[in-house]
């Protein structure tokens, strides 16, 4: 999966999760090893991973109302939207980059379990997660609330 490209549909993401989370906990009743270990901080991974795509999906079912840079441009009075979008882009931007990290994070911690490296791919064989766009993701973040500021005065502030 990546985003922007390969996602999961919004109406699957939440089944996903329940089955994730149940996968987890009879994960979590097995016996403690290195690789009940890998698998379960994979699992949380995962589920960052499918957060990302919910949010972003959210904020692509919003539509070009929620976007400074679309052709029609924008009127201050959309700015319900516009906020909108750039929080669920920022919510899945956060994520997605959570998730990148923590898996280079498992696959050096783990290196010596096969099966993981096999799982998440390594190199050119990477999860296509990697290739998400999230430099496009903090553009429009950045432009939708840089444009909110200069044109209606609403300012924003980041954590």
């Amino acid at each position: 999966e990546q985003l922007n490209s390969t996602m999961i549909p919004l109406d699957r993401v939440d089944p996903l999760l329940e089955n994730l989370q149940e996968f987890e906990k009879n994960v979590q009743q097995t016996k403690d090893s290195k690789d009940k270990e890998a698998l379960l901080k994979f699992i949380d991974i995962r589920r960052n991973m499918l957060y990302a795509e919910k949010n972003f999906l959210l904020a692509k079912k919003i539509g070009d109302i929620g976007l400074v840079d679309d052709q029609q441009g924008f009127s201050c009075s959309e700015a319900k939207y516009i906020l909108d979008a750039a929080y669920y882009y920022n919510e899945s931007f956060t994520l997605a980059r959570r998730a990148q990290f923590d898996l280079d994070t498992l696959l050096h911690k783990y290196r010596d379990i096969q099966q993981l490296q096999d799982l998440v791919g390594l190199n050119e064989n990477k999860t296509a997660f990697y290739k998400s766009p999230l430099d496009d993701i903090k553009k429009t973040i950045d432009h939708n609330l840089a444009a909110l500021e200069r044109n209606c005065k609403i300012k924003v502030v980041t954590k």
